[in-house]
C-alpha cells in the first residue's frame, strides 16, 4: 500500500542523483505517508552509496544540465539564435552581441542611442502677440490651415471688438487662446488693482467668443510681479526664441533667425500684425518640418 515518489536504487539510480543534487533533501523533507502502513516512517530517505557513486552521480547531473543548455543555445538550426535581444550573426548561432569587442559594443549602442533620437518627435510651439489683427490675422489662420498647424495666440482685449468672428474661427481651428493684457500695458507700471482688472476684461471678452476662460497669459514685454502671478489661475508662458519681427519686418531676417537658431522644445515668438510675419510662417514651416519639428501648441508642449 506504499508508494515512493521516486524509485529505490537500481535503474532508476541515475535519474534519482541527478534530483538529490538539483534539488536539496531538505526540499523533499517532510510526510510522505500515502498507505496504511503505521510503522512506516514519516520522512522520505534518499538512497546512499559509496563516495565514488555519489560524485559520478554529480558529475552525471551536471553533463546532463552542459547537454541541455547546449541543446538550448543550438535550437536554432543554423539560423543563428538571438540571446536577450542580440541580432543574430548571418547563418551562423552567435549573436552579433557575442562576435563585437567591447569597444565596437561600445559604439553599435552609441549609434542605437542616435537613431532613436533621430526618430523622437522634436516638438516646437509658435506662439503670436497682439492680435487679432483686421488683414493679417485671417492670411496667417490660412497658412496654418494648409500646413495642419496649430499655434497659439495671445490676443489684446482691446482688439478684440469687430473681429470677433476671427476670435471664434481661432478657437474652432484648434488654435490656443492666451490673455496679453487688454491695452498692452506694462503690468510693473500698474498698481495691482488695475493690472488684474487688465487681465479680468481681457479673459471676458475672450470667453464671450469662445464660451471658454483662457487658462495661459503672456504679460506684454515679459513683465509681471509674483504678487500678481499668485493672484490668478493662468499659468504664465513666455518665450524662448524671440525673433523680433515687430522690429525688423524683413521676411528674411525672420526665418533665417528662426532655422539657425530653433531647438526642440523652443516656444518661438511672433506677432501677427505683420504680413513680413505671415510670409516667414510661410516659408519657416516646410524647412522644420524637413528637419524633423513638429508643431503643437503651449499646451501640448507643456502638458505631452
Amino acid at each position: 500500500g506504499w508508494t515512493r515518489p521516486f524509485r529505490k536504487p537500481g535503474s532508476g539510480f541515475l535519474r534519482m542523483a541527478v534530483y538529490r543534487n538539483i534539488f536539496p533533501p531538505a526540499a523533499y523533507t517532510g510526510s510522505m505517508r500515502v498507505g496504511k502502513n503505521p510503522d512506516e516512517k514519516n520522512n522520505f530517505h534518499y538512497p546512499r552509496g559509496t563516495a565514488a557513486v555519489r560524485l559520478a552521480a554529480v558529475l552525471s547531473s551536471s553533463v546532463l544540465l552542459g547537454v541541455f543548455i547546449l541543446s538550448v543555445i543550438f535550437a536554432g538550426g543554423g539560423k543563428g539564435v538571438s540571446v536577450g535581444g542580440g541580432k543574430s550573426a548571418p547563418g551562423g548561432n552567435a549573436p552579433v552581441s557575442l562576435l563585437l569587442s567591447g569597444d565596437d559594443q561600445a559604439r553599435r549602442q552609441t549609434e542605437i542611442e542616435r537613431q532613436k533620437e533621430d526618430t523622437a518627435v522634436k516638438k516646437i510651439a509658435l506662439t503670436y502677440d497682439d492680435g487679432p489683427d483686421p488683414v493679417y490675422t485671417e492670411e496667417l489662420l490660412a497658412v496654418l490651415e494648409a500646413e495642419n498647424v496649430r499655434a497659439t495666440f495671445f490676443l489684446l482685449g482691446q482688439e478684440i471688438a469687430g473681429q470677433e468672428e476671427t476670435v471664434k474661427k481661432m478657437y474652432a481651428a484648434g488654435h490656443i487662446l492666451g490673455n496679453h493684457t487688454y491695452s498692452h500695458v506694462d503690468l510693473l507700471g500698474l498698481s495691482e488693482w488695475e493690472a488684474l482688472e487688465q487681465l479680468r476684461k481681457t479673459n471676458e471678452v475672450i470667453a464671450a467668443c469662445t464660451g471658454e476662460y483662457p487658462q495661459y497669459f503672456r504679460p506684454p514685454f515679459g513683465r509681471c510681479s509674483e504678487s500678481i502671478n499668485k493672484q490668478i489661475s493662468m499659468l504664465m508662458i513666455m518665450w524662448t526664441l524671440d525673433t523680433r519681427d515687430w522690429e525688423c519686418q524683413d521676411t528674411g531676417v525672420i526665418v533665417e533667425n528662426i532655422v539657425q537658431n530653433v531647438k526642440e522644445n523652443d516656444i518661438i515668438l511672433m506677432h501677427d500684425g505683420y504680413e513680413t510675419t505671415v510670409e516667414a510662417t510661410r516659408q519657416v514651416i516646410p524647412i522644420l518640418k524637413e528637419r524633423g519639428y513638429t508643431f503643437v501648441t503651449v499646451e501640448e508642449l507643456m502638458c505631452p
